[in-house]
């Protein structure tokens, strides 16, 4: 994927750091299976975000996304075919991953390197905040992702409140990820 204006790859970073990541989201087995503690994660941060019929995601990244983590509004599950896999060329992760920190869009519309995004097109989605979750044993290394997303756009005032929501929410999902390698480590 080209950036339109510049010519170049927005996720260079993401892609060169591909293959360290993909082999450690498997060594820590979050690539294959849902995760009945992410899923939990992922119901109260939808709920807690301040977004109407949110969806939320706990999210890790390799050669593609993964879910691990995902909460769908009963309402949305007959309109929202949401699947547990993405490519990296959907979505807002991929970004927060390469950059390696967090992106509120209050209006995804009103950004053109973000609009033309598949899923705003998709799915119609117009908010999305999110914060990557960095490897516990190499806190350089971004693997994934907690994230919300929502149809409605948020006025342009809530933008500082959406980012200081989902850091703060990244931090706890940090936690439980942190919690779980010493787990495996004892």
């Amino acid at each position: 994927m080209l950036d339109s204006a510049t010519g170049t790859d927005p996720l260079t970073r993401l892609r060169e750091q591909t293959p360290a990541r993909l082999a450690r989201v498997h060594a820590l087995g979050l690539f294959s299976e849902p995760d009945a503690e992410f899923d939990r994660f992922a119901s109260v941060l939808a709920r807690e975000s301040g977004t109407d019929e949110a969806l939320a995601m706990v999210n890790f990244l390799g050669d593609r996304q993964y879910f691990a983590g995902l909460w769908v509004p009963p309402s949305a599950r007959d309109t929202v075919a949401m699947s547990r896999v993405m490519s990296l060329e959907h979505g807002w992760c991929p970004e927060v991953v390469d950059r390696g920190k967090a992106l509120p869009l209050y209006d995804v519309c009103l950004s053109p390197r973000f609009r033309t995004n598949e899923v705003a097109n998709e799915f119609g989605i117009r908010t999305y905040m999110g914060a990557p979750l960095f490897d516990p044993q190499d806190p350089t290394l971004p693997i994934g992702t907690v994230c919300v997303i929502g149809k409605q756009a948020r006025p342009k005032e809530d933008g500082e409140q959406m980012l200081a929501f989902i850091k703060d929410r990244a931090q706890q999902a940090q936690f439980l990820l942190n919690s779980r390698v010493h787990e495996q480590l004892l």
